[in-house]
């Protein structure tokens, strides 16, 4: 859980949260401490130890959510048209004794494929793969676990572009051994089986079901980056060449180009110089009591608040320019 814990970090990183390494050890220790049965208070701990600001919360409170969030795939083809049933007709009494006796119990479910891989070697060595018996048996437990262990093997957190989806896809589908139906769909195919539509069918619900777990990953993890991505973009673009769409991403670039500037540059506290006495005041305050020095004073560093004079050209050459001027302006007014 520890390398789950650090892909949630690096999540909310791409979200602008400021996590530091020390912040991640204690959150760790947090999620050791609390454990991760409860998700509620892991939800809160990691909230008290990771989010700093009201902003940063509820960033915070979105990704743990859609990270977190763990619901089981349905692999049950039950709402798809059942044309393996239409395409053989059912077995008359007295021929279904066999199979019967075979089961045991006549109220246990068999699927189609089941009954007709008795006959068939293709099915048969299909049917032993252990990705096809979860999918008959609609193992939703076994089948979901296999596609997050698919999807970290093949690096899905990663994943940074829309069109990067279609390969990471397929990639999962190879890790997971979709190359047992994807061969048995050939070999039927060829063959002429009628039991190639119910093969297909598993085939199809399966790689829906990757494509779904793909997008969300991709919408949880690539969000981020992309901003990121189009930000670097932005800020190595010359103001001229900016379309108008982009303005208000501009606007974001630079209130973040101010709020970095005032916190790097802005007046410090005064400290004192422990140990450096400031003789001349602490004889100037003992004026009133003869001399007497009742109160020390210290050396203290005073460092003044800068004052900044700005000139800017609003001609019409130099007008994305001066524009950009006035907006960094203006957010560094509000950020101070």
């Amino acid at each position: 859980m520890h390398s789950n814990l650090v892909s949630f970090i690096q999540v909310l990183r791409s979200r602008d949260v400021r996590v530091s390494p020390a912040e991640s050890l204690d959150a760790v220790d947090v999620a050791a401490t609390l454990g991760y049965s409860n998700r509620s208070l892991l939800r809160d701990g990691l909230a008290m130890t990771l989010a700093k600001t009201p902003e940063e919360e509820v960033i915070f409170l979105q990704c743990f959510d859609r990270f977190f969030h763990c619901e089981l795939a349905d692999f049950n083809p039950a709402d798809s048209p059942q044309t393996t049933d239409q395409d053989e007709p059912p077995p008359a009494p007295g021929s279904g004794g066999d199979a019967q006796a075979q089961d045991g119990d006549p109220g246990d479910e068999v699927s189609p494929l089941e009954i007709a891989a008795r006959d068939n070697p293709i099915l048969q060595s299909l049917l032993q793969s252990p990705l096809m018996q979860s999918l008959v048996q609609n193992d939703r437990n076994e089948l979901t676990v296999a596609m997050t262990q698919a999807a970290e093997q093949v690096g899905l957190q990663q994943i940074q572009m829309f069109t990067q989806k279609g390969q990471f896809t397929r990639k999962i589908l190879d890790a997971l051994g979709e190359e047992h139906i994807r061969n048995a769909v050939i070999a039927l195919e060829r063959a002429g089986d009628p039991a190639l539509v119910e093969v297909q069918r598993y085939r199809d619900i399966l790689r829906e079901q990757v494509r779904d777990y793909v997008e969300r990953e991709y919408l949880l993890h690539a969000e981020g980056k992309t901003r990121q991505f189009m930000d670097e973009i932005l800020s190595k673009t010359r103001l001229n060449n900016i379309e108008h769409m982009y303005l208000h991403k501009v606007h974001e670039l630079v209130r973040k180009m101010a709020k970095k500037l005032v916190s790097r540059h802005s007046r410090k506290r005064r400290h004192l110089k422990r140990g450096q006495l400031n003789m001349a005041k602490t004889m100037r305050k003992g004026i009133p009591t003869d001399g007497v020095m009742f109160n020390t004073y210290w050396r203290q560093v005073r460092k003044e608040k800068p004052q900044i004079l700005a000139i800017c050209d609003v001609s019409g050459s130099v007008a994305a320019y001066a524009k950009f001027l006035l907006l960094f302006l203006h957010s560094l007014q509000d950020v101070l």
